[in-house]
């Protein structure tokens, strides 16, 4: 979907006819990116909810798609090879201002930085499953609020 507002195209959830959100996870930690794609499925299974996931384990591959290829929701590590968290996250706002970026990682010292390219939020790792739920909740009442706001 797009609409027109003071002349700029605002993106708001590519969904697509099954009302599917795209989600991109990166995270160069394959356990990490496995649980983070595994919490994610059971808050899907469990709300009804329709995903489709792409998990990527480089920084670059994912900045190198994710011009082409739109993502309602970004989940991105910070520490990762070649080009971190916060890099990765300018790189995807110089194309995409309005999705969310949440950055998932072990590391509190980021997290001020992380609110220079509009960070939704910033959690630490090891997330868990019960607090991912809680999580999410609040993450998709949010996108429809504001869907219904600029409609």
């Amino acid at each position: 979907m797009q609409y027109i507002i003071n002349q700029e195209i605002i993106y708001i959830l590519s969904y697509n006819e099954e009302n599917t959100m795209k989600i991109a996870i990166c995270d160069d930690n394959e356990a990490e990116l496995n649980r983070i794609r595994d919490l994610l499925e059971i808050y899907a299974c469990d709300k009804g909810q329709k995903f489709f996931i792409k998990c990527f384990t480089s920084s670059v591959e994912l900045a190198s798609t994710a011009e082409f290829e739109k993502y309602d929701i970004y989940f991105l590590d910070i520490i990762m090879p070649v080009m971190d968290g916060i890099n990765l996250a300018r790189e995807i706002r110089a194309f995409d201002r309005f999705s969310p970026v949440i950055f998932l990682t072990s590391s509190p010292e980021f997290a001020v930085e992380s609110y220079t390219v509009k960070a939704f939020n910033y959690l630490l790792k090891p997330l868990k499953k019960l607090y991912m739920i809680r999580w999410m909740i609040s993450l998709i009442h949010f996108i429809k609020n504001a869907m219904i706001h600029i409609l």
